[in-house]
């Protein structure tokens, strides 16, 4: 059976009238499919059989009874439910039985027998005669016990009659609450108690108060759920969060909480910053780039292109700029001890002419300009100072300047002393300083007083150790040694045996060094600029393999004292070029003043002592003229001071 909602039809009882709208809550049903219950259905309306043959045949919940639905909707009836209920039509009623047909029967023990002009006797014992009425409903018959007050009180039994017999068998059963309780598709006769003796039984008074004091706790707790559920909405709001955030956070986190709650509803390209959040995103990143491209993604932060553009904005003028030294101050204000040990680097680098007129400074940029002067020469040449960690990893840019020709050494020295200054009063300890060997620069390390001897300069009562550029040695050595020969203790070493090795050895499948190329040996103008080659010129592998051939007899022995020199090179550049990550070679390891370490140092002092530099072309010696020893032997003193 299914309920029809949505349109307006009548019920079929014509007596009952009631029609079938949106508003309205009384439920209609069609008749059951199962022919024996649809029978039953048509017979207690009083309809014909032809009846469902018409369109919308609906039965209305007025008559059924409140037991016979599943729920308190009662949109719902029960498999075994049928329509009782007629009021306008008295011979329909369940509670008026004068019309029905009724017959009496007879029982002497605990049978009963029925007949349809013979009384029914119930009796529980032998000689006793009880009587009884039995009432025809349709085509069903009940068995109507006397009422509470006669002289008959029956045990509440159930009489089950067997088809084609009139016997009764007694048998404990419950009580039946409906006459759909008792009816069936098959004509059979059946005892029932009447619904209304039970009503206020004491079984039934105790569930129904359960039921009631249940529906109350119910209604209670559905009470209390809205409530706390209309307060849960009230308070979880992002303006409630906020205010919590504003009492318990610091500043910055509440910044932070801030811009993630209005950047997580937005596409990434849609984040807007406020300055707050642009500021601390840049101090974020200005103490740790690493950690701020980590914090990233996780905290909604902007991009770094974001903080550039940020950054843009400040004015950088040519020179030392106060406030770069502020940043400075406030970014090592979190270091420890050991983490302010630095260096101060110094390079030069080619520009190419051209002057720019900023419309907002209202001012011509690219002329000569340092500390001390200012001139309207066009720059060619730009000076940069950086600072550098030695213990502890981290670098910061501090000032440039425009020069027209290399800085000078009067400008220079200006410069360096003032930045080293600047660099000490915001508690930076600055232990060296690193130049490559420009002119300009070994005019400066000159007008200090540095020497092999003295490998330092002083700054306030402050000794600042003064060291060349190893990578920029190395490269000097490698082009002096494939230009001249060297002469130490009566041997000459010479670059014809590193060619001769390379040509024996380019051909071979499994290479003794096989990093070793033609621009090694015969490198051009560019080549002679590259680190990395004179690196490899002067390493392990070469010194391994040529010493192999060596003892296959490949070379002659006047290549030994060339094989000890480049082993000797390829140590020293490993301790002035050391790093943390583990090394399998010894000299590679970072430099703590290991006896290894200072062992080999003092040796490489006495030998660029004693070295001589022997023209190729003449014979002559040209010693005096090369500066990367001079440079070699400062560099060692400064380092074994440190």
């Amino acid at each position: 059976m299914s309920r029809k909602s949505g349109y307006s039809f009548k019920c079929i009882i014509k007596s009952c009238g009631e029609m079938k709208t949106q508003k309205d809550s009384i439920s209609f049903f069609s008749f059951p499919k199962d022919p024996a219950r649809c029978e039953i259905w048509l017979e207690r309306c009083q309809l014909p059989a032809d009846t469902l043959s018409q369109k919308n045949v609906k039965l209305c919940g007025k008559h059924f009874e409140k037991i016979m639905f599943l729920n308190f909707l009662e949109n719902r009836l029960k498999p075994d439910a049928i329509p009782t209920l007629f009021p306008d039509n008295c011979d329909m009623s369940t509670t008026d039985l004068s019309s029905e047909k009724v017959r009496t029967c007879t029982s002497s023990s605990n049978t009963v027998s029925c007949d349809s002009n013979t009384p029914l006797n119930i009796s529980d014992d032998p000689g006793s005669s009880k009587s009884c009425t039995t009432v025809a409903y349709g085509n069903n018959e009940i068995l109507a016990l006397p009422l509470p007050g006669s002289s008959v009180v029956p045990d509440i039994i159930d009489y089950a009659i067997s088809p084609g017999t009139s016997s009764f068998s007694s048998e404990k059963s419950t009580y039946l609450d409906s006459p759909s309780d008792f009816t069936s598709s098959s004509s059979s006769k059946g005892c029932q108690t009447l619904k209304s003796w039970s009503e206020k039984t004491p079984r039934k008074v105790l569930l129904r108060q359960q039921l009631k004091i249940e529906k109350e706790a119910r209604l209670k707790a559905e009470k209390t759920i809205l409530a706390l559920s209309n307060q849960l909405s009230e308070f979880n709001t992002v303006e409630n969060l906020l205010s919590l955030c504003e009492q318990h956070l610091s500043p910055a986190v509440l910044t932070i909480v801030k811009s993630n709650l209005m950047c997580k509803t937005r596409n990434p390209h849609g984040y807007r910053y406020t300055n707050d959040m642009k500021q601390l995103a840049l101090t974020i990143y200005f103490l740790g780039p690493s950690v701020y491209r980590f914090l990233k993604s996780i905290l909604s932060l902007p991009s770094v292109r974001t903080l550039r553009r940020v950054t843009s904005k400040y004015e950088l003028i040519p020179g030392l700029n106060d406030f770069l030294f502020d940043f400075v101050k406030f970014k090592i204000s979190t270091f420890k001890t050991e983490a302010l040990d630095c260096i101060l680097c110094a390079d030069e680098m080619s520009l190419k002419t051209h002057l720019y007129n900023s419309l907002p400074k209202d001012e011509i940029i690219g002329f000569h300009q340092t500390n001390l002067t200012k001139t309207y020469e066009a720059a060619k040449y730009a000076l940069a100072l950086m600072i550098r960690g030695i213990n502890v990893t981290w670098k910061q840019p501090v000032a440039y300047f425009f020069v027209s020709e290399s800085c000078r050494s009067l400008d220079l020295s200006d410069i360096i002393m003032s930045t080293i200054k600047k660099l000490l009063k915001i508690s930076l300890n600055v232990k060296a300083f690193v130049t490559d060997q420009g002119s300009n620069f070994v005019s400066f390390s000159k007008s200090v007083y540095v020497s092999p001897q003295r490998p330092y300069f002083t700054v306030d009562g402050k000794e600042i150790v003064y060291l060349f550029d190893p990578p920029h040695l190395l490269k000097s050595t490698r082009n002096m040694f494939f230009k001249h020969n060297f002469s130490i203790d009566d041997e000459l070493t010479d670059n014809k045996y590193i060619i001769q090795f390379y040509n024996v050895d380019s051909k071979l499948n499994l290479r003794l060094a096989p990093k070793l190329t033609h621009a090694h040996i015969n490198p051009g103008p560019f080549e002679k600029m590259r680190v990395y080659l004179a690196d490899q010129v002067f390493s392990q592998s070469v010194a391994a393999g040529m010493n192999t051939h060596l003892e296959l007899g490949k070379l002659p022995l006047e290549a030994k004292c060339t094989i000890n020199f480049i082993d000797k090179m390829d140590k020293l550049f490993d301790i002035f070029n050391s790093c943390k990550v583990p090394n399998s070679k010894s000299y590679r390891r970072p430099f703590k003043n290991t006896s290894m370490q200072i062992e080999h140092l003092s040796m490489m002092l006495s030998f660029f002592k004693k070295i001589k530099v022997i023209s190729k072309v003449n014979g002559t010696d040209v010693t005096s003229r090369m500066n990367s020893i001079n440079g070699w032997l400062i560099s060692i003193n400064g380092l074994l001071k440190l």
